[in-house]
């Protein structure tokens, strides 16, 4: 039996899904219904809450009211301003708002916050900071008495803000004075990302908090390089998430999918360092003409484009130059040069070491590199030193052993140090004989020719070491430099080979006696030779019998320098070399 519905006169709520008498009638025939009928009030679908409306009574029982407050919070409804407002007094009246963790956010900005007990005060102002604060009007009695009562609840004394109070006030940092942005703590840009719309002064003043450095974002300001790209895109990200809200606020206009949904960019706009705060990729590729591309390649690409950006760009100067990108074009690419496939740059007229060097500043992946090196030296380009400064040893290894023989050793001489450790032993032969060759003119002074042909020693052979050895103090090799040498050039030195290059870095050895290279190496050396003419505990030598004519002397102990027998001789431990 369906039961009636309670008279008008004692509906606190109602359901008003349009201001339609006969509607409201059934809804307020809805809501009775449920209510009365059953007990799980959680029930209430969200389509049903959102048409609450309150009515100047207030006859529904406490536990109805609380039914729908908490059914709120659990279908995450929207309501308005109006009808939140109305049940936040109901809940009041009722005595129902101690416990406020049972409703939301957005419910709560409409609590007297001078009710707000201290003891529960910053989780509540915590709490209610999550809600929209475009439910309370700018300057409203109710919103700035929110932040007046967070304030005092947080103890805040100076315009200074601290994280853990940032923390608790979350949006309501949207109303404060551009003084107290600039002086908070700079992780007040994260509260000010929920703001759905802020003052010029405000922004004014977040500019300065980034301008500042010390946050997250970097600076807006172009900085160069792959991490100053990445800081300047978090930085752009923070602003376009805070321009979006205002201009959403503005007039739309219609789009359609050959016209420009907000202002055409022009040179002067581009010249404006934070221009695309104003668009997005889709509006960027829409305002950007071809012509005014052209015009200004480099000046945009100075900006430091965000990546969906650049992709854009990308793809307009694809359909600009359909057979291909003129050289003059290349040059000016920087970072976007990243954003081509292998088999587009394939296609790449390089032909000048200017135009590959200004292209060397992209981020490149292996793949694309290796295949931009290939295209230019495919079209006769010539590596010259600053390049190979520019591709540095480890992108230098991985180019093909032909290419690597096209590089003069001229170019070696010029490019400074480069690190080959991890090309292959057969592209470290080829470099150092080129770096031989580059930097015979030094022989004259061994000190500076060894300076020189050190990073290349890696492909030395052993006849080369030995005249190295020979130099002795000259040397002073490094632990490093020596356990780059080829391993198999290593087995061919002797023990006083290996201390005349070591110098006074011969100690360190002793901390590598169990790397691959120097255990083969000690294998194949005598103990008692290591012992004499070492003498820093290497382990893992020949022990050998004593010489005959030295047995009646005293016997030797293995590992121990003291007692190398009397009259040793270097000549008595030579080794034909194998």
């Amino acid at each position: 039996m369906v039961r009636a519905a309670p008279a008008p006169a004692a509906i606190a709520l109602c359901l008003r899904f349009s201001a339609d008498l006969v509607k409201a009638a059934v809804a307020a025939l809805i809501i009775g219904a449920v209510l009365s009928a059953t007990e799980q009030h959680s029930d209430l679908s969200a389509a049903v809450l959102q048409g609450f409306q309150c009515i100047p009574a207030s006859d529904l029982p406490a536990a109805d009211i609380l039914a729908v407050a908490q059914g709120l919070h659990n279908r995450m409804a929207e309501l308005s301003s109006a009808q939140l407002s109305c049940l936040a007094r109901l809940l009041a009246a009722k005595n129902l708002t101690a416990d406020f963790s049972r409703y939301p956010p957005d419910l709560l900005l409409f609590f007297d916050s001078s009710e707000v007990r201290g003891g529960t005060c910053q989780e509540f102002y915590a709490q209610a900071s999550r809600g929209n604060l475009d439910l309370l009007p700018r300057g409203s009695a109710q919103r700035t008495g929110l932040l007046r009562g967070a304030l005092a609840c947080l103890r805040v004394r100076s315009r200074r803000l601290r994280p853990e109070q940032l923390s608790s006030l979350g949006a309501l940092v949207c109303d404060m004075e551009p003084e107290t942005i600039v002086a908070s703590d700079p992780s007040i840009l994260e509260n000010l990302k929920l703001c759905p719309v802020l003052t010029g002064a405000q922004r004014d003043a977040l500019n300065a908090v980034l301008l500042g450095g010390g946050t997250a974002y970097g600076s807006c300001v172009a900085p160069s390089g792959t991490q100053g790209r990445s800081q300047r895109e978090k930085s752009l990200t923070l602003l376009r998430a805070l321009a979006a809200p205002a201009a959403s606020s503005r007039s739309r206009l219609k789009r359609s999918i050959d016209s420009c949904p907000s202002t055409p960019i022009t040179a002067s706009i581009i010249s404006d360092p934070l221009f695309i705060i104003n668009y997005n990729a889709e509006e960027f590729e829409l305002c950007l003409s071809n012509e005014v591309l052209k015009a200004n390649l480099k000046p945009l690409l100075d900006q430091g484009l965000p990546t969906p950006f650049l992709q854009v760009v990308k793809n307009k100067l694809v359909q600009i130059y359909p057979s291909g990108i003129p050289e003059e074009q290349l040059k000016l690419l920087g970072p976007l040069s990243s954003q081509f496939s292998v088999e587009e740059i394939s296609s790449w007229s390089v032909t000048s070491s200017d135009t590959l060097l200004a292209l060397l500043n992209g981020g490149w992946k292996a793949p694309q590199l290796q295949e931009l090196l290939s295209r230019y030296l495919a079209l006769g380009g010539i590596l010259t030193g600053p390049l190979l400064q520019k591709i540095g040893g480890e992108n230098l290894c991985n180019l093909q052993e032909e290419q690597i023989e096209q590089i003069p050793s001229e170019a070696i001489r010029t490019a400074g140090p480069l690190n080959i450790s991890s090309c292959s032993q057969t592209k470290k032969d080829q470099l150092y004989r080129k770096a031989q060759k580059a930097f015979a003119g030094e022989a004259g002074t061994l000190t500076g020719y060894y300076c020189q042909i050190r990073p290349y020693l890696g492909g030395a052979p052993a006849e080369d070491l030995k005249h190295l050895a020979a130099a002795g103090a000259a040397t002073n090799m490094d632990l490093e430099t020596f356990l780059a040498l080829n391993p198999d050039e290593l087995q061919k030195l002797s023990v006083l080979d290996v201390k005349r290059l070591l110098g006074k870095n011969l100690p360190s050895l002793k901390a590598a006696e169990n790397e691959t290279s120097v255990m083969r190496w000690l294998e194949r050396q005598s103990q008692q030779e290591l012992d004499c003419q070492l003498g820093i505990g290497l382990k893992g030598g020949m022990v050998e019998p004593s010489p005959r004519h030295l047995l009646n002397r005293h016997d030797y102990n293995p590992g121990v320098p003291d007692q190398c027998p009397s009259g040793f001789s270097q000549s008595l431990f030579h080794h034909p070399q194998q």
